[in-house]
């Protein structure tokens, strides 16, 4: 209950963001239409000759301001998690990536992606344990995180096995650390609560057009290998339908003091 009496229900907020640039460059394209493709004439992975190997690189840059009515002495939108400053023009997230997609077909698919992302979002996205947490002051607004870095296979067995082993994003929750992927640039309360990253191992298997599983094994939400030998599950199932557009996801992570789960269902 102090979560509502800290939090003053008269103040209005009002939040602005700002997708700056895009610089995510897909070699399968064959005309660019990326910002800097439109300034240079070129996407961004032919540039370091990437394309022959199959590799991709990319990323955004989302900005923002909001106001808060009240004038919180300390900047503060508490308790909200990202976006969580006022009254000030700030960078939320600038996230550059390289990735290698993986091929998922009749033969064996091997790729991967690694995230390095700068802002004031990062200071919710850094993981537990010897990672990324001490990258930059603790205490600084602006932090590095570095949110995904995995290596993905896909085996061709049955209708298709993919796996993830390293650092990657949740499957849990319907809002997206991403700032590309969510459609306002503020986000919910409970988004506060939802856990970010995991580190461990994911399975993805398609069972049919509309049906597809995942079972993982984690070191636990927004943990690297602090507590390692505490080891968690995260699962879930996803059905969509290819005619409507209508998908539902399910998917549960269970703790030790309580689960936590997640449900989406969306029209597309």
């Amino acid at each position: 209950m102090k979560l509502f009496r800290d939090l003053n229900l008269r103040s209005v907020v009002i939040i602005s963001g700002i997708t700056a640039i895009s610089l995510v460059a897909n070699a399968d394209e064959a005309t660019p239409d990326t910002l800097v493709s439109a300034i240079t004439g070129k996407d961004a992975t032919s540039w370091a000759d990437l394309q022959r190997y199959g590799l991709k690189i990319g990323g955004w840059a989302t900005a923002g301001i909001n106001y808060n009515t009240d004038n919180a002495p300390d900047n503060s939108n508490g308790p909200m998690s990202m976006t969580d400053r006022s009254n000030e023009f700030n960078l939320y997230q600038l996230d550059l990536f390289i990735e290698k997609v993986v091929t998922k077909g009749k033969n064996w698919g091997v790729g991967g992606r690694f995230d390095y992302m700068f802002g004031t979002d990062t200071r919710y996205t850094q993981a537990t344990g010897n990672w990324d947490t001490h990258l930059m002051n603790p205490n600084s607004y602006y932090n590095m995180a570095l949110p995904q870095a995995y290596l993905e296979v896909f085996a061709p067995v049955g209708n298709g096995l993919n796996g993830k082993f390293g650092h990657f994003y949740t499957i849990i929750g319907y809002e997206s650390v991403p700032s590309a992927l969510n459609f306002f640039s503020s986000h919910t309360y409970s988004f506060k609560s939802s856990p970010f990253t995991t580190t461990g191992a994911l399975f993805n298997y398609t069972i049919n057009d509309q049906w597809n599983v995942n079972l993982g094994a984690i070191t636990g939400p927004d943990n690297f290998n602090r507590d390692i030998g505490a080891w968690s599950q995260m699962s879930g199932i996803n059905w969509a339908n290819a005619e409507t557009g209508t998908a539902l996801s399910f998917s549960i992570m269970p703790l030790i003091a309580r689960p936590q789960y997640g449900i989406l269902l969306c029209n597309i």
